[in-house]
């Protein structure tokens, strides 16, 4: 175990499944995916059967679900700078398939994982890199699940922390830890270049896009701008009320 970083449990998220009866919490501190199954009284309750341990010292920090395949999920390691691709029976994830590194194997410095996510189609996967400053691009094998990393692009600024997909995969918007900034792009390739759009977010260290929000963003609606942004602490709430000109060109 990293002893400054995992001195005691140290839950870092909460996915519930797609059938609303589990949850999932990745536990950086004690490297444990623990799983919490609904209750007939509304309830969760966790049992002994359902903590998965996960790679020592790895630091599990989020777990991402592929859509087209039920069966696999993704974990990022924070502290392993690795994503582990798990297997579920039945809701419960039962073993480790594949680690891979969300880094270029000749980087030598220091690096913290913090985001993961699937594209809507199933066939990418993408992993935020602190340190490295970069956006980790996997394929996803569909037959397996498993992943080979097609490259890493740079995140465009310092301490690149979460980042959302629109639904249709078209947009990225990616949020930095250190700098006051969001940064907005038609979708990932390597070859991307990230637009930059400035907003008067302090601790921008991870963001939420509402539904709504993103679909009226996606049709390209309104011209112009960004408006309607809230802040609490952490957490921004970013309204997309107009396209910016540079994602209709």
């Amino acid at each position: 175990p990293n002893v400054a970083r995992q001195e005691k449990a140290h839950a870092h998220q909460c996915v519930p499944a797609k059938s609303g009866r589990m949850l999932y919490v990745p536990d950086l501190g004690a490297d444990q995916l623990r799983q919490l199954r609904l209750t007939e009284d509304g309830a969760f309750e966790e049992l002994p059967a359902f903590v998965f341990e996960t790679l020592p010292g790895g630091g599990p920090r989020h777990i991402a679900f592929n859509p087209t395949k039920a069966d696999v999920c993704y974990c990022l390691h924070e502290l392993g700078n690795v994503i582990s691709v798990l297997s579920l029976r039945q809701s419960l994830v039962v073993a480790v398939e594949q680690v891979v590194s969300t880094l270029p194997a000749d980087y030598v410095g220091g690096n913290l994982g913090a985001d993961v996510h699937v594209s809507p189609d199933g066939k990418f996967v993408y992993a935020s890199n602190r340190g490295h400053d970069s956006i980790a691009i996997f394929k996803v094998d569909m037959c397996t699940g498993h992943l080979s990393l097609a490259g890493c692009i740079a995140a465009g600024g310092n301490t690149p922390r979460n980042f959302a997909i629109t639904p249709d995969g078209e947009f990225v918007l990616v949020a930095l830890q250190v700098c006051v900034r969001i940064y907005l792009s038609k979708g990932f390739s390597l070859s991307w270049r990230p637009a930059v759009i400035s907003l008067p977010i302090y601790l921008s260290v991870c963001f939420v896009c509402t539904h709504a929000c993103m679909h009226a963003f996606e049709r390209g609606v309104c011209r112009g701008g960004l408006a309607g942004l809230t802040c609490r602490r952490s957490v921004a709430t970013v309204r997309l009320k107009e396209t910016p000109q540079f994602l209709r060109n």
